[in-house]
């Protein structure tokens, strides 16, 4: 059920901002040549330095999407650039700009998106449907209040897979969901019903470029659309809390990284100490939208 009680969000009225170019070049371009240096590791052609040698690298692994997906998520501890940009100055001034939050932490829910063209197939990792992040927490902890950073790696428009944000949707609270074939949804049913109650949520398809930054938080209802272009749509997005409070997954890694402070070594250490968690089958991740 939708919660009777207005929830307020850290972002305003609307529970979402575009900043716009917000992020230097150089912490994009990175994390690209990082990710062409890791899929030629992992079998890829290596290219040139033309912008969209990581597309045509990836085309290799399009016989099986969700398994390459997969594959970089799992790499994510050998990608230091991303977490340069995660952690860096910039993201932190945006951050604290906006939420007025003055130390900043990184959750341990982050990903990074590799979305192919629906040429290639309609999956889980090409179509996202309405949703909330607040299904990815930890149900054993409620006093959250999260905000994601999605940002682009490359151009991210309606019509190659963008953002479709739904403003002022956080006073909904948390709408329950439904495991779909594409991954967790809100319901549809209550999503009907929230629309029709509330002649203000109009969605907003969302057009934003390297460096720009998509802040929203966890009750904002958004999703992506299909990729009708010929191009893949990179993104990563990431998790911030305000310094102490809940991180939405406890026991993943011994500390979340301090925003604004990249220190390398001891950050990817973190960050290999998440993947083992992850990893290991003795720990299990809870997820929200599996105890509606």
């Amino acid at each position: 059920m939708i919660r009777p009680k207005e929830q307020k969000s850290v972002l305003g009225k609307l529970g979402w901002r575009l900043c716009k170019s917000a992020l230097p070049k150089h912490l994009i371009q990175s994390v690209k040549r990082e990710l062409s240096e890791l899929m030629a590791d992992l079998g890829a052609p290596k290219k040139g330095l033309c912008c969209h040698r990581i597309d045509q690298q990836a085309k290799v692994f399009s016989n099986d999407i969700s398994s390459f997906q997969i594959l970089l998520q799992k790499n994510l501890h050998k990608l230091s650039s991303v977490y340069e940009l995660a952690l860096s100055q910039e993201i932190k001034d945006a951050l604290s700009t906006n939420t007025g939050w003055e130390e900043i932490e990184l959750s341990p829910i982050h990903n990074i998106r590799v979305k192919y063209p629906s040429k290639y197939g309609i999956t889980p990792f090409t179509t996202v449907p309405w949703h909330q992040d607040y299904g990815a927490t930890d149900p054993r902890q409620s006093d959250l209040e999260i905000v994601t950073a999605w940002i682009p790696l490359t151009c991210s428009k309606p019509y190659n897979g963008g953002l479709e944000i739904l403003p002022r949707s956080t006073k909904l609270g948390w709408i329950e969901h439904r495991r779909g074939d594409r991954g967790p949804a809100a319901k549809e049913e209550l999503m009907e019903k929230a629309l029709k109650e509330h002649g203000d949520l109009q969605p907003v398809k969302v057009v934003a470029s390297p460096g720009d930054i998509i802040l929203f938080d966890q009750y904002t209802l958004h999703r992506s659309l299909i990729n009708s272009s010929n191009q893949i749509r990179w993104s990563i997005d990431m998790r911030y809390i305000s310094k102490g409070s809940e991180s939405g997954r406890p026991g993943l890694w011994s500390k979340n990284p301090t925003v604004g402070n990249f220190v390398d070594d001891e950050v990817m250490r973190l960050i290999k100490q998440r993947q083992d968690s992850m990893d290991n089958p003795n720990v299990t991740i809870k997820k929200r939208v599996d105890f509606n």
